[in-house]
């Protein structure tokens, strides 16, 4: 069983949007993906323009889903 994994959705070194969003607005930015991730899985990003890394969960295989509260944010 621990030799089966879901396929990665997201790939290291691809280019993602991250996604912020809240009862009142949504926010995008581009991101960089750190690591292989499946759907529903956390990956650490990177924005690329403030050189911030993040953890977010993937959405899709473009879209990373970061949460507000910050409680996922690495650096």
């Amino acid at each position: 069983l621990s030799d089966v994994t879901m396929a990665a959705t997201v790939k290291r070194g691809s280019m993602v949007t991250l996604l912020v969003t809240t009862e009142h607005m949504t926010m995008t930015a581009q991101g960089r993906a750190l690591e292989d991730a499946a759907l529903g899985q956390p990956v650490r990003v990177v924005n690329p323009m403030s050189n911030k890394q993040l953890t977010g969960v993937v959405k899709d295989g473009t879209t990373v889903t970061i949460p507000l509260d910050g409680a996922m944010a690495v650096n």
